[in-house]
């Protein structure tokens, strides 16, 4: 018999993670932070060129601890808009 085990991903959206800054580096490079929050299990991080839209998923982050990422990469005169999201795995 074979059994399949399955995870999912759920956002904790009455807990949710808010992003501090995005520190401009470079014409090619932010780095973005947000607060911990110890409720989650890791961060999904988007980048959208449109304001108000999530974008597309630039990095998991698995470690809760981990607050901060550096997005490099970047065309320069474009405009970046970051969004993020936690969850935890439910089994």
């Amino acid at each position: 018999m074979v059994t399949e085990e399955k995870s999912v991903e759920i956002p904790l959206l009455d807990k949710a993670t808010i992003l501090k800054s995005v520190e401009v580096v470079s014409a090619t490079e932010t780095t973005i932070s947000w607060e911990m929050n110890a409720l989650t299990e890791g961060y999904h991080l988007y980048r959208s060129e449109v304001e108000d839209e999530f974008g597309e998923l630039i990095t998991e982050v698995t470690d809760k601890n981990v607050t901060t990422f550096k997005d490099t990469g970047l065309k320069p005169g474009v405009t970046y808009y970051y969004s993020i999201a936690d969850y935890i795995h439910v089994d």
